[in-house]
């Protein structure tokens, strides 16, 4: 069973989507209100029209910086 798309609205009365697993999850949402539920509509039609041959890409992570040198500090007597 695949999972499913759900359609509610926020605090704000805009509404939302959610898509949760087989397993209850939330794998996606959709970010933003839409002030229309035909518009939130849209937004899951053009998901599952689009989304089947995403391509992934991973991105690398930033070199990590050399640890900073510790300067030796003379006590003045």
């Amino acid at each position: 069973m695949p999972g499913k798309f759900e359609v509610y609205t926020d605090k704000k009365g805009e509404y939302r989507w959610r898509l949760k697993a087989t397993n209850g999850r939330q794998i996606a949402s959709s970010g933003e209100g839409y002030k229309a539920r035909a518009d939130c509509m849209k937004g899951i039609a053009s998901l599952q029209k689009n989304a089947p041959g995403a391509k992934i890409i991973e991105e690398e992570a930033a070199p990590k910086k050399a640890p900073a040198k510790k300067k030796a500090v003379k006590k003045k007597s």
